[in-house]
């Protein structure tokens, strides 16, 4: 090598971050996590599914994890992959495989659409698959007369509106903004956040708008403007790299997939580098920006990390934390209705007939959906134009994130929203991407 390759090599290489270490590390974990519960569901037949959802309560703790060491070592080994699995995580590993092979077996029935967990929390019962249509679905033999399994009828799903509007509403500055579709459809600007490449790939962070991708839909332009309540600004923004739609109704790298999954085909992220400083500030939510105020997070991670990273935090911790704190007071600030109140009354777990399949291209990541309430038919949580605006917590002063909305159900005075750990995991397992997001004070530019 030459002196003149050797320096453009030295320019080439970017050194890892200490921060990008511990996200890396993070994920390495929780691949492996993925990994263990397959090769746990894999040892999972009929009968031992029917044996483990039998147990009754007084046989399960808190959280209806199984207590008995013997049995649950029978399928979660004491190590895996060279890692250990210790005690204190094998129930709940058993606990997690077990669901998953119910679904699983489960994936032929079209008209369960979700899955949830039962409320109270303490209740024998804690899988809840929902279900639509004119005829309860039948059950498989193993799954009969489970206290543990618990078969429900929820709403259609196919009664869920994408909140896009031909109407042109202002909005309020220093929150959220409307994004302008030419057509004068719109919806709404979530938050403006970076997106960092692995350091491997080059380390590069830029800023992205997030919204929903059906407000591009109309169109195969890909191009959208942006509105404040004081001006409609020149800027046109496109989808960034990997995002771009064209009519679709999908981003660009989820186009090789076999199978649409509603959560991560509506991921939209815009280039927003060509920003001016103006709106750039603008568009910045504050420092009161907290991602895991309402979850306990674990000693050795750096608050900076805690504060703006919205998956820093391992599913299962999230959903755990999110469901014994229902129902839960939340918020939007949209370009339609403005600032908004609901309560969140459930998590779903969006079924999807190919998710459980190792085989399906890695499409496997956890798709979860918040079903919020609105208040009373007079005060809806959101409505046309709202589509793609941040859903988020008040916690002592801090704006707690919890995701995107992405449409209504009128009739049913029920809001959806998309939540933002899914699509950041979606991001980071797909495309080595990780999203947070960019207050005022952590701003690169």
């Amino acid at each position: 090598m030459n002196a003149q390759d050797s320096s453009q090599s030295e320019q080439c290489f970017v050194p890892e971050t200490e921060e990008s270490r511990r996200h890396r590390e993070r994920r390495a974990r929780r691949d492996w996590r993925r990994r263990l519960r397959l090769h746990v569901i894999s040892r999972l037949t009929d009968d031992n599914l029917r044996d483990l959802l039998t147990r009754p309560a007084e046989e399960r703790d808190e959280d209806r994890n199984i207590l008995d060491m013997e049995t649950v070592r029978q399928y979660v080994p004491l190590e895996f992959e060279g890692r250990p699995v210790p005690d204190i995580d094998a129930p709940e590993e058993l606990t997690w495989a077990t669901e998953e092979a119910v679904k699983k077996r489960l994936c032929g029935i079209e008209s369960i659409y979700a899955y949830t967990w039962s409320q109270p929390y303490n209740r024998t019962t804690r899988l809840v698959a929902l279900w639509y249509g004119e005829e309860e679905p039948q059950l498989p033999e193993f799954l009969q007369d489970v206290p543990y399994f618990e078969l429900r009828l929820g709403r259609d799903p196919r009664n869920i509106c994408p909140q896009v509007s031909c109407k042109i509403l202002c909005v309020e500055p220093q929150s959220i903004s409307a994004v302008m579709h030419p057509t004068r459809s719109f919806g709404s600007l979530g938050f403006l956040g970076l997106l960092e490449e692995d350091s491997h790939n080059g380390g590069r962070v830029r800023h992205v708008g997030v919204t929903v991708g059906h407000i591009l839909d109309d169109s195969i332009e890909d191009i959208v403007e942006v509105e404040t309540d004081d001006q409609m600004y020149s800027v046109q923004l496109h989808p960034a790299p990997n995002f771009e739609r064209r009519g679709r109704r999908r981003p660009a790298f989820r186009n090789h997939l076999p199978r649409f999954r509603s959560c991560f085909d509506s991921i939209c992220l815009l280039e927003a580098d060509t920003l001016s400083a103006e709106l750039m500030d603008l568009l910045h939510i504050s420092n009161a920006i907290d991602c895991n105020a309402l979850f306990s997070v674990p000693e050795g991670i750096p608050l900076v990390d805690s504060l703006w990273d919205p998956a820093l935090l391992d599913s299962e911790h999230v959903l755990k934390s999110l469901t014994q704190m229902l129902p839960l007071e939340v918020h939007k600030h949209g370009a339609a209705t403005g600032q908004t109140t609901g309560q969140l009354v459930d998590i779903e777990d969006l079924e999807n007939n190919d998710s459980h399949l190792k085989q399906t291209l890695g499409d496997d990541t956890l798709a979860k959906q918040l079903v919020i309430e609105w208040l009373s038919p007079e005060k809806p949580f959101a409505r046309d134009g709202d589509s793609g605006s941040l859903v988020y917590v008040k916690k002592n002063g801090k704006i707690v994130p919890l995701g995107i909305h992405h449409g209504s159900d009128e009739g049913l005075r029920l809001s959806y929203t998309y939540l933002l750990w899914s699509w950041c995991e979606e991001l980071d397992r797909k495309l080595g991407l990780r999203l947070t997001f960019c207050p005022p004070g952590r701003c690169p530019n």
